[in-house]
């Protein structure tokens, strides 16, 4: 199928949100580069007997470690974009008449409040997508990229055989987190039933993971507790959600990705 011709406003903003679309998909390919180099340097260094690691080879695992972290991050920070960028082409479209441009967050909040509305209600079956995003892209990004705590620091990363790399945030110096650890499982345990040797950081990982189960108090304890204590999250799966939404939203709102991809 030839893409969409641009003839008006309307449909070059959609044009735009395509764009950024396309640049996720990009940077995933960077992305999982970069995760091939991080998996292969652990598994040499596991190789290594007693552990022993000659130092240039510490200083190759740093340099993969950081190329790894800025693709880890530039996920996140260009997937709320594209979600941004999303939202004032949604606006758009609805012909809001607004004082500032829409967030992605303002888009949810709109959608809460006037679900029932003719004009959105068409959108109305996708909250839950977009509260997926919004926990694995949103949440995560504050403490992990933009607005990290400064105590709070990208120090290294973790996998497991089947998945994707995750981004690991951590408080070197961590203050008693056991009133913290409480206070987050009871708000998971609240709607969810997490693993019972899940806690902390760890549940942090398992509740981004369930994040289509959890309800707002939980959201919300996620990155209260991340803020204070780190994280560990999904760059790849930042990407993908916000690749979903924008592909629901778009199909929903008559431009469907398949006329601008």
């Amino acid at each position: 199928m030839e893409p969409r011709a641009i003839s008006t406003p309307l449909e070059y903003g959609w044009s735009l949100v395509y764009g950024r679309r396309r640049q996720l998909a990009l940077l995933d390919s960077r992305l999982e580069s970069a995760e091939q180099e991080a998996r292969s340097r652990f598994e040499v260094e596991m190789a290594r007997p007693n552990g022993e690691v000659p130092e240039e080879e510490t200083h190759a695992r740093e340099a993969v470690h950081q190329e790894f972290k800025l693709w880890a991050e530039a996920s996140f920070l260009f997937a709320e974009a594209a979600l941004n960028q999303l939202a004032e082409a949604v606006a758009e479209t609805w012909q809001v008449q607004r004082d500032r441009s829409w967030d992605f967050d303002e888009l949810r909040r709109q959608l809460e409040k006037r679900c029932l509305d003719p004009q959105t209600q068409e959108l109305c079956g996708l909250r839950e997508a977009m509260k997926v995003a919004h926990v694995r892209v949103v949440l995560p990004r504050h403490v992990m990229a933009v607005h990290s705590p400064a105590v709070v620091g990208n120090q290294g990363y973790s996998f497991l055989p089947d998945k994707r790399l995750r981004l690991e945030s951590t408080r070197l110096w961590p203050p008693d987190s056991e009133p913290d650890d409480i206070a987050l499982r009871q708000a998971v345990e609240s709607v969810l039933q997490p693993p019972p040797d899940y806690e902390g950081r760890l549940l942090v990982m398992w509740a981004l993971d369930h994040a289509e189960d959890l309800d707002d108090p939980a959201i919300r304890a996620v990155p209260l507790y991340s803020r204070k204590h780190g994280c560990s999250a999904s760059p790849s799966d930042a990407l993908k959600a916000t690749e979903e939404v924008i592909d629901a939203v778009g199909a929903e709102l008559g431009y469907p990705p398949e006329e601008w991809l």
